[in-house]
């Protein structure tokens, strides 16, 4: 405490400095990814039997897509979550 009261004032812009240090000049926060400590298959997930189309010429080729799969993420901030594949890559 300062002598002449001015701790809120000073605890303030703490703050405020430790909120500035963890985001961009756009103000977006970014976690980084510590670790994938599990993963999961869904329902919607496409099994490798169906991963193919066949075009009206006749060529086949694989359906590509991230539909069905997500993964337990372990954050740099020591936190876990469940996140979509879509949003990983």
């Amino acid at each position: 405490m300062f002598p002449d009261g001015a701790v809120m004032q000073y605890s303030a812009n703490l703050i405020a400095e430790n909120i500035m240090s963890e985001v961009d000049e756009d103000g977006h926060r970014y976690q980084m990814v510590k670790n994938i400590v599990n993963h999961r298959k869904e329902n919607n997930a496409i099994e490798k039997c169906d991963g193919w189309i066949i075009s009206n010429n006749g060529t086949r080729r694989r359906k590509i897509t991230t539909k069905g799969w997500s993964f337990e993420v372990e954050w740099n901030v020591g936190t876990t979550s469940w996140v979509t594949l879509r949003d990983i890559k």
